[in-house]
């Protein structure tokens, strides 16, 4: 990087403090009891640190892998923390797998294009200033750890396709990843089959890697398998399903399982003037895009506190205690302030949606190129990957929506349960800079002066209006 001037070689390292200096306020400052199913998560823990599996009668959140929650429960178990700090230890990891997950981002970056730190620094920025991104990592849930391992799926998964190193010990890292994930959230099973077909894609395009891939792609689910599948089967064992949800799903997949407007709706005007709860209810794009680049469910940033118990009170009861006259006058709240701020950034947020929606296209153009080359070609690419990622997860997460729908609310709608597809998305938009970069005039350079202004804006999307320490 020495050819680049003394500013593009620090970006990136810029980017990524300036992203997680405001992750470790909020991972210090976030109240551990607020968040989406937060009590859950914390009986969970509880439950983890007497070694033993959490049952439907026991939390609602029965059904999430142990992994997220291992180390906090291991050090209350011996006694190295108290419940509190069991707590605050699992929201610090958080914090941890973030900078695992950037220091993993800044790898594939630098393989992909070698001796470019500006486009590193766009995905370190396209990620880090995404509100989904640091407001979920604030929260005490398994989407975290679930995005970290997923981008070490991906690196791995690139190593085999490359001929780099053993074929075995490649099969062994990617094997294990693949279990951390279906360890971590279900949705990284979803991850899985897109890299599983990414890797069969090349196989079959590759006639003299064929052996070599095989292998590796066999090894890695003979260890997802050992790894992982004992926690499946003890659901199927005990709960009946190795499936099991704390909710009835629909009897068979049909479109019907949805109303038309889950599908079409789009939530305007209140997408850019009220996008918080129960505006445009069980509509799928303004209620993800408002999780996305705001706090519709209103545990992050829409703020309100019981004045009689002093407590918190986010999300659905806080709706509840809105709808009765004599506990909303109870209640310390920005629900009708911050509301109009919240609709301001997210239609300055379509800006760089759209960037990162272009990146996606581009992700698309480049993997259908290389599908459609002769065999023999070239090696599978980071955007393949991405993309097999992306589609595999969003597909797989608008199954479980219309097999279990809400149509009151909506509240299974959440841009947290993707997050493991927001590092490859962040790549694919810092993909398409690099191209209009590349490109003759100044186009790069005043989109780049407008992304910057609108992340400034947006920047209160970032911190957490629910602070107590510990």
């Amino acid at each position: 990087m020495t050819a680049h001037p003394t500013w593009r070689c620090w970006a990136p390292l810029a980017v990524a403090l300036a992203v997680h200096l405001v992750m470790a306020y909020n991972a210090v400052y976030h109240h551990p009891y607020v968040g989406y199913d937060a009590r859950q998560h914390l009986k969970n823990l509880e439950i983890y640190s007497h070694l033993k599996l959490p049952t439907s009668a026991q939390s609602r959140e029965f059904f999430s892998p142990p992994l997220p929650y291992l180390v906090p429960a291991l050090a209350k178990h011996f006694g190295l923390l108290a419940t509190r700090g069991m707590r605050k230890l699992a929201q610090l990891l958080n914090l941890l797998y973030s900078v695992l997950t950037f220091v993993l981002l800044a790898r594939l970056s630098r393989r992909r294009w070698p001796d470019d730190p500006v486009t590193m620094a766009w995905a370190f920025g396209f990620l880090g200033f995404l509100p989904v991104w640091v407001k979920s990592f604030a929260l005490i849930r398994g989407e975290p750890l679930l995005a970290l391992v997923t981008v070490a799926a991906a690196g791995q998964a690139l190593l085999p396709a490359e001929d780099r190193g053993p074929t075995a010990r490649r099969g062994l890292l990617l094997g294990i990843a693949f279990a951390a994930m279906a360890l971590s959230r279900q949705w990284g099973l979803l991850a899985i089959a897109g890299i599983l077909a990414a890797l069969g894609a090349q196989m079959v395009r590759r006639r003299d890697a064929v052996r070599r891939l095989l292998a590796a792609m066999a090894i890695s689910v003979v260890v997802l398998a050992v790894g992982a599948g004992w926690f499946y089967i003890h659901l199927r064992t005990v709960e009946g399903s190795a499936t099991a949800f704390n909710r009835s799903g629909e009897p068979s997949f049909s479109l019907a399982n949805q109303p038309v407007h889950f599908y079409l709706g789009l939530g305007l005007p209140e997408l850019f003037t009220d996008p918080v709860r129960r505006s445009f209810a069980n509509e799928l794009l303004p209620i993800f895009y408002s999780e996305m680049w705001g706090d519709y469910e209103c545990y992050f940033l829409v703020y309100a506190k019981d004045l009689d118990t002093g407590r918190y009170v986010p999300g659905g009861a806080l709706e509840r205690a809105l709808a009765r006259p004599e506990s909303a006058a109870r209640l310390d709240t920005n629900r009708f302030t911050i509301n109009r701020y919240l609709g301001r950034a997210q239609l300055l947020a379509l800006l760089p949606t759209a960037v990162l929606l272009l990146g996606f296209g581009l992700g698309l153009r480049r993997t259908w190129s290389w599908l459609a080359e002769s065999r023999d070609g070239r090696p599978l690419s980071l955007e393949v990957v991405a993309v097999a990622v992306i589609v595999a997860s969003f597909a797989g997460y608008l199954w479980f929506l219309i097999m279990y729908p809400s149509p009151g609310k909506g509240d299974t709608i959440k841009a947290t349960y993707m997050l493991q597809t927001m590092p490859f998305l962040a790549l694919l938009g810092a993909a398409w800079m690099r191209r209009l970069r590349l490109r003759p005039g100044r186009l790069a350079g005043w989109l780049s002066i407008a992304l910057v202004l609108v992340y400034l804006h947006n920047a209160g999307l970032l911190f957490t209006r629910y602070t107590r320490f510990m």
